[in-house]
């Protein structure tokens, strides 16, 4: 970043941000942080999120470990691999130390390659915080379960007082209600909810505004440029690696399996500002800058169906029929393209470097299905 005046001088993020991107700390706008380490600009985090980002990520690799483990167990009975080579796969994907000093030391890493500091709640007024309590100021609500937001308390308050003490203006970006009062209420905190929109305000976008108008103009109105072939097979992608939940409703009970998802179009999502599409400048180097892109994606997605009744004499499940379905579905989706070149020259001088898309399609929600037997028959059933 360039040495200039900023708005703020310093970015922290709260849990609930980190909760709702799967607590991916090597990836996405999180892996974009590692430029504050070089920055005039500060990132922090209280020691509270800090803490908390800690347990969740323990208890995400716990989980992980487990659908691993129950994994191997299936291999193991249906593919009849042998404990030898169970336990090598076991050993392999299971990587070493408990699950807390695995997470303890993805967060140092994390901490250390974005220059992170850590804030104390030793920071914090504890009388202060007793009041807040007791008058219910936020992030302390008048109703509801006010001890769990201690901790939200203790984050604020230490970050309050160290911003106040070191004359720094903070951006906290968080999506918690009480977040948001505190900060209407703080002089030295203003909080926002939007992680992109963040990060954009610790950018200088003067030596670039020429690319973004250029590249806004392209994705408006289309055009030959690897930007637009990069964006929609890094969609593909995605689509391809996808994980999809299928839900559906039925009068038999059924299973599925064979999931195929398919790309069908993507558009670009305008910004409320100049009805454009959207961009967000997340980092400026000297020859690559990293943009922000919101793209509303439409899909179609393929599951074949098994039918089952069960016979209560014979205490089986009865396969009554098949049947292939298709559901349509539509999702929006942050996308981090990295672009690097000459930007005196315009796009032109620019190419793809990298392009991140944050996140895909979870579900499909597939209606009524049923076997693919005829009507008459079905009706006879049913009878």
């Amino acid at each position: 970043m360039a040495e200039l005046e900023l708005e703020y001088d310093v970015l922290t993020i709260d849990t609930n941000i980190f909760v709702a991107n799967a607590c991916a700390i090597e990836k996405g706008y999180f892996k974009q942080l590692a430029q504050f380490k070089e920055s005039p600009a500060t990132f922090v985090l209280s020691d509270i999120v800090k803490r908390e980002l800690t347990k969740h990520i323990a208890e995400k690799i716990k989980s992980a470990r487990g659908e691993i483990k129950s994994a191997i167990k299936v291999a193991s009975n249906e593919l009849l691999i042998d404990d030898d080579g169970c336990s090598q796969a076991a050993t392999l994907l299971f990587g070493t130390g408990e699950d807390l000093a695995v997470a303890e030391a993805r967060v140092k890493s994390f901490v250390e390659k974005t220059g992170c500091a850590i804030i104390s709640v030793k920071h914090a007024d504890v009388q202060e915080l007793v009041d807040l309590y007791f008058d219910a100021v936020a992030p302390f609500e008048a109703t509801g379960k006010k001890k769990n937001e201690f901790p939200d308390a203790l984050a604020l308050l230490s970050l309050d007082d160290w911003a106040v003490k070191n004359k720094k203006k903070v951006l906290a970006v968080s999506k918690d209600a009480g977040w948001k009062e505190f900060g209407d209420n703080s002089t030295a905190i203003d909080v926002v909810n939007d992680l992109g929109a963040a990060i954009q305000k610790f950018q200088v976008p003067n030596s670039v505004s020429n690319i973004v108008d250029e590249l806004k103009y392209l994705l408006k109105n289309g055009g030959c440029h690897s930007i637009i072939d990069s964006v929609q097979k890094a969609i593909e992608k995605s689509l391809d690696e996808a994980d999809v939940y299928i839900d559906a409703e039925s009068d038999y009970m059924y299973e599925y399996d064979d999931v195929f998802v398919s790309y069908s179009m993507h558009e670009f999502v305008d910004s409320r500002a100049d009805g454009k599409p959207k961009i967000e400048l997340i980092r400026i180097e000297s020859d690559r800058i990293v943009i922000g892109l919101e793209v509303f994606v439409t899909c179609s997605v393929e599951a074949s169906f098994s039918f089952y009744v069960h016979d209560s004499i014979d205490n089986d499940d009865m396969l009554m029929g098949a049947n292939t379905a298709t559901a349509e579905e539509e999702y929006n989706t942050d996308i981090l393209v990295t672009l690097a070149g000459d930007f005196s020259d315009g796009i032109n001088g620019i190419e793809v470097d990298d392009v991140e898309v944050l996140h895909s399609i979870d579900s499909a929600d597939f209606g009524y299905v049923r076997p693919g037997f005829s009507d008459d028959w079905a009706d006879e059933l049913e009878e």
